[in-house]
C-alpha cells in the first residue's frame, strides 16, 4: 500500500517557544495588530498575560477577546469574527484548550469571508436536507483563509493546534460541526502548562491517547506504518509521564513530553481517524455535558476491546507500549481485554472518577437517545476496523 505522509502545520516546541513565536510574528510574518483569544480560566491562571507580554515586547498592537465558551458555540464565533474584521487585525493568537482554538479557527473563517460560521459548516447542508453528512467531507471547500492563526494550546489532548479543521457547536441544530481553517503555526511551550489542574491533565492526556490508539486500530490507520510507530510511542509516553505530571504539576519535562505526544497523536488521527470511542465520547458530551477528554477516558477501553478482533497486531503494539509483557499466544480478545484493563488502571491511578462516582447510572447510559447519538457520525463509524461500525448491542455494552 502506498500512502503519503504530510505535516502541514509547523510546530514550534520547547521552553520559551512563546517568545520566539512573538518575534516571528513581527519579523517573519510582518504582523502589526494581533487579536489574542482566550477564556476566563486562561486569564485567571495568568497565561494570557505571559503571551501578551511576549507580543508587546515586540511592539505589536494587541486586542483581547476573553469571552470564549466551552465547545465553541456558533454565536461566539460569529461575534469574534466580526470584531476581528471591523478592527482590521492581521493575525489571531489563540491561547487555550480545544474550544478556544476552535473558536479562533471559526472566527478566522468569518473574518476572511464575512457572513455567519453556519455558512461554512461542512455537515450542516446535509443535516438540513436529510442527506449524507459524509459527503460534506468529500467536497472541496474554497473559502478564504486570509488571517494567520497562531495556535497555543494550554492543555495536552485535543491536538487542535495542528488540525486543519475546527469543531463548532451548531446551536440551532444542537450538534457539533466542522469548519476548515489551517493554523499558520502551532506553539508547544511547557511553561504554559504547569497550572493545568490534575483532572484536566489526566483527561486531556486520555484524549490524546484515544486519538493515537483509535487511529492505530482504524480501517485506514492500521495499514500505515507511521501510525503504528507514533501510536505506540505516544501510548508509552502517556503511561510513563502522565502520573508524573499529575503528581508534579510544575515538572517541565513531564509537561513537554505530554504536549509533544498530544501533537503527534493529532497527526495519527489526521492520518487514520478516530472511530467508535470518539463517537461514544461525543454522545456523553451531548447527553450528560461531560468534558470530551473525560468521555474518552471512559470509552477508549471498550473501543479497543471491540477493535481487537479486527486489529489484533495493532492492539498487541498498544499492550506492549503500556508496559505489559506478552507470551505471544494471546488471542485478539485477550489482547483487547488486557489493553482495556491497563487503561482503567491508569485512569484510577491519576484520579479520573467513574460515571458512578459522578452520579450517572447504567440505566441512564443505555437510554435510547444516548445510544442513538453514538451513531450520528456515520463517516467516523465507517473507520472502525470492520468497515461497518458497531451494532446497537455493542454500543450498549460499551
Amino acid at each position: 500500500m502506498i500512502y503519503e505522509m504530510t505535516q502541514e502545520v509547523p510546530v514550534l516546541a520547547g521552553r520559551g517557544a512563546v517568545r520566539e513565536m512573538a518575534a516571528r510574528l513581527k519579523n517573519l510574518y510582518r504582523v502589526r495588530k494581533v487579536m489574542v483569544v482566550y477564556d476566563q480560566g486562561v486569564k485567571e491562571a495568568g497565561l494570557s498575560e505571559r503571551v501578551l507580554e511576549a507580543l508587546k515586547a515586540q511592539k505589536l498592537e494587541c486586542m483581547c477577546y476573553d469571552r470564549v465558551e466551552r465547545d465553541a458555540p456558533d454565536y461566539t464565533v460569529d461575534e469574534l469574527g466580526k470584531i476581528i474584521l471591523e478592527n482590521h487585525c492581521d493575525a489571531i493568537v489563540a491561547v487555550g484548550g480545544g474550544s478556544t482554538l476552535d473558536t479562533a479557527k471559526g472566527a478566522g473563517v468569518v473574518a476572511s469571508n464575512k457572513g455567519s460560521i453556519r455558512d461554512y459548516m461542512i455537515q450542516r447542508p446535509a443535516r438540513l436536507s436529510g442527506g449524507d453528512t459524509a459527503a460534506g467531507f468529500q467536497t472541496v471547500h474554497k473559502h478564504r483563509q486570509d488571517i494567520p492563526l497562531i495556535a497555543i494550546p494550554t492543555t495536552s489532548g485535543t491536538g487542535s493546534e495542528i488540525r486543519l479543521t475546527g469543531v463548532i457547536h451548531d446551536t440551532e441544530l444542537h450538534m457539533k460541526d466542522i469548519v476548515e481553517y489551517t493554523p499558520k503555526l502551532a506553539v508547544q511551550d511547557p511553561e504554559l502548562l504547569t497550572t493545568m489542574p490534575a483532572f484536566i491533565t489526566a483527561t486531556t492526556a486520555f484524549d490524546a491517547m484515544a486519538h493515537a490508539n483509535e487511529s492505530m486500530t482504524s480501517i485506514i490507520g492500521q495499514k500505515k506504518l507511521r501510525n503504528t510507530i507514533l501510536g505506540a510511542g505516544i501510548t508509552q509516553t502517556v503511561f510513563e509521564w502522565l502520573p508524573v505530571a499529575v503528581e508534579e504539576p510544575e515538572n517541565l519535562e513531564a509537561r513537554e513530553k505530554l504536549a509533544v505526544a498530544s501533537t503527534l497523536a493529532a497527526l495519527c488521527s489526521l492520518d487514520g481517524l478516530a472511530h467508535v470511542g470518539h463517537n461514544a465520547a461525543d454522545s456523553l458530551n451531548y447527553n450528560f455535558n461531560l468534558p470530551h477528554g473525560y468521555g474518552c477516558s471512559l470509552t477508549l477501553p471498550p473501543a479497543i476491546e471491540l477493535a481487537a478482533p479486527y486489529a489484533a497486531e495493532s492492539v498487541r503494539h498498544i499492550v506492549m507500549a503500556q508496559g505489559m509483557t506478552l507470551k505471544g499466544n494471546e488471542t485478539p480478545k485477550e489482547l483487547g481485554a488486557i489493553a482495556a484493563g491497563q487503561y482503567r488502571m491508569l485512569a484510577k491511578k491519576v484520579g479520573i472518577p467513574s460515571l458512578k462516582e459522578r452520579g450517572i447510572t447504567r440505566e441512564q447510559m443505555v437510554e435510547k437517545k444516548v445510544i442513538d447519538d453514538i451513531f450520528l457520525n456515520q463517516n467516523a463509524m465507517n473507520k472502525f476496523p470492520n468497515g461497518k461500525g458497531i451494532t446497537r448491542e455493542e454500543a450498549e455494552w460499551m
